[in-house]
């Protein structure tokens, strides 16, 4: 069951039918994107960072940085850790070590931007000097970005808006 944080800091569980309508509220007025419930994130992850992980392998894996040593690296995903999240737009100036970032080409609203969403390949670690790493066809794959994507955006917990 999901819970929200009250402003005075205290967490409160909520039926998911109030999650969705509180997401879809928060998304609606603050012009930001949920991850789709077939992206998994995990919290807790790594050291430093944002601590959130890329859950991959059907659920098994999660592509995790801890920027304390500056290495990526794989652990046993838990399930218990998998949060909710959603997309803030950055500034690639802006992207810090050790975040989570989507990134696409497409124009939030498009087909094609739903498209790129759904799919795990657009979520990656960043790790700094224009290298980021991500998953592709279920293997992690580190890659330079030569100024090829478009848009980043950040993933944030809901909890943590």
């Amino acid at each position: 069951m999901p819970y929200i944080t009250l402003e005075n800091g205290k967490k409160i569980k909520i039926s998911e039918e109030s999650y969705e309508a509180l997401a879809k509220a928060s998304k609606e007025e603050d012009n930001e994107i949920l991850v789709p419930d077939n992206i998994k994130i995990e919290n807790h992850c790594g050291g430093g960072g944002d601590n959130l992980g890329i859950v991959f392998n059907k659920g098994k894996q999660t592509l995790a940085y801890n920027s304390n040593r500056g290495v990526w690296y794989v652990l046993p995903a838990y399930p218990k850790d998998f949060v909710k999240c959603m997309l803030r737009p950055v500034k690639k100036e802006d992207l810090k070590e050790g975040y989570t970032y989507f990134i696409t080409n497409e124009k939030m609203g498009t087909d094609d931007f739903q498209e790129d969403l759904r799919d795990l390949t657009h979520y990656c670690k960043y790790l700094g000097n224009d290298e980021y790493v991500c998953i592709i066809d279920g293997s992690v794959m580190v890659s330079v970005d030569d100024g090829f994507w478009d848009y980043w955006y950040q993933v944030v917990p809901i909890n943590e808006k």
